[in-house]
């Protein structure tokens, strides 16, 4: 269990693996957006909308 001032998680034992390495993956994507907001990039460039709701199955027909 892990508990600060943002509230409490609780995760089973045998989930730490994958936990451990989705928390890893999210703080490089953060680290990522910070890099591009910093090279001058706007919040709509740097989170890439398109691409994401293309991984998530959004097809556009023209």
């Amino acid at each position: 269990m892990r508990a600060d001032a943002d509230g409490v998680v609780v995760v089973r034992r045998e989930d730490v693996p994958d936990v451990i390495r989705t928390s890893r993956a999210r703080v490089e994507a953060e680290d990522a957006y910070i890099a591009d907001y910093r090279v001058g990039e706007s919040v709509i460039e740097a989170s890439r909308p398109a691409e994401v709701l293309e991984a998530k199955g959004l097809v556009v027909d023209a």
